[in-house]
């Protein structure tokens, strides 16, 4: 599949480029071809519902969204997802049409995506063989991974801003149609997109190019993306998408995750091929997503874990403050690797370690922030809230 294929020049020519602000080649008056749609035999025809990979989640032929705060969880879910795809087993309920999968990470590494899929078929006792046929994933944090891009033009009329999509998004085009693929997961749209979010015509522009890939592959696209703080905080009454409302409204299905802790909540918020799905309610064990809410116990502290949590709270913050601040990765270079070989550091094994972040997280005295690096790909790194700061003082001040 190229991208000027028979559906690209028909998008040419239905006027996309000029909406969405892409280029195209010159229009000559009469050399377009308008189809229309035959409707005499509406009373005899058999139209079969709009088909779905996911029922009511993931339609084909057109573009899907998951969105949720940095850390929530999205590509952990996608990742179920894809598993169930690839190997047709129910999604949290929902029957699946099994499909080779891609997954386009241009978020995480290969090493963690491992690490996460190894998890997910342990649990689910799927073997790595059966996966390996119909889930393909590129790791695409090697190199630019823009798929759609704004480009500045100058000519005698002054500057014009185009929107177009990259040389990747052809090579994503090509391996999915080399594969096979019939659902492409891209993870994140902070890492692909390329313009500007709160632009109309520009989110549009790309929306519908990955919505002309999903017809190309006759099969459906999920971009995942974040939003902010604001969004994310206000949970299930939040509309989960931030930036132009183009977002909203250029996708065919959108959905929001968010949680409060342990468990989380999928919420269905855009259905235009049929009903919204029932919420899908989850929590975390082991790294894996299970069905259904657990109760959380209240926070106790155990008093010697007290001076420990402090001084491993107060080194992330000393070095937050000097604008070192501290990955929530889980491979080199994460919290343990950086903050163990200090001085200050407690006389505390790995696992305690971790076990004292997570607990910290628990309690609200420390979160993950997502941000964006030099290279402007978005990261995560902890932050000591302000009940941690407040623990802090009273811990080091007792």
């Amino acid at each position: 599949m190229t991208l000027d294929s028979e559906a690209d020049r028909a998008l040419r020519g239905s006027g996309w480029e000029q909406d969405a602000g892409i280029e195209s080649e010159a229009r000559k008056p009469g050399a377009v071809e308008l189809e229309l749609v035959e409707l005499a035999d509406l009373d005899m025809a058999e139209i079969p519902d709009p088909p779905h990979i996911i029922d009511k989640l993931l339609p084909t032929g057109v573009a899907s969204s998951l969105a949720g705060h940095g850390g929530a969880g999205k590509t952990t879910l996608a990742d179920h997802m894809a598993v169930s795809t690839a190997t047709g087993r129910p999604f949290f309920g929902l029957p699946v049409e099994q499909v080779p999968t891609l997954i386009f990470s241009a978020e995480d590494g290969a090493e963690i995506s491992r690490y996460r899929l190894k998890n997910i078929i342990e649990r689910e006792g799927i073997s790595p063989a059966v996966l390996a046929e119909f889930l393909h994933i590129i790791d695409a944090t090697n190199i630019d991974p823009a798929l759609f891009i704004e480009r500045h033009e100058h000519d005698t009329f002054g500057s014009t801003r185009r929107g177009m999509t990259t040389p990747v998004f052809q090579a994503l085009a090509e391996h999915a149609e080399a594969t096979g693929a019939r659902l492409i997961i891209i993870d994140n749209a902070s890492d692909v997109f390329e313009a500007n979010e709160n632009e109309r015509a520009r989110v549009r522009g790309f929306i519908r190019a990955l919505a002309q890939l999903a017809r190309g592959i006759d099969g459906a696209v999920l971009l995942l993306s974040h939003v902010d703080k604001a969004t994310a905080k206000h949970g299930g009454n939040s509309e989960g998408y931030s930036g132009s409302t183009a977002w909203h409204n250029s996708v065919r299905s959108r959905m929001f995750l968010h949680g409060d802790g342990r468990n989380l909540t999928l919420e269905h918020q855009k259905a235009n091929f049929g009903p919204l799905a029932d919420d899908v309610l989850m929590h975390f064990e082991g790294g894996v997503l299970m069905a259904g809410h657990v109760e959380q116990r209240a926070h106790q502290d155990d008093e010697s874990d007290l001076p420990h949590t402090a001084a491993i709270l107060d080194m992330i913050q000393r070095r937050s403050e000097r604008g070192d601040f501290i990955s929530t990765s889980a491979t080199a270079g994460n919290a343990w690797t950086r903050l163990s070989p200090l001085s200050e550091f407690p006389k505390i094994d790995r696992r305690t370690f971790w076990r004292l972040i997570d607990q910290a997280e628990n309690a609200g005295r420390l979160t993950r922030e997502t941000f964006r690096d030099d290279n402007r790909k978005a990261r995560e790194r902890f932050t000591v809230t302000d009940d941690g700061l407040r623990f802090i003082q009273m811990e080091v001040g007792s």
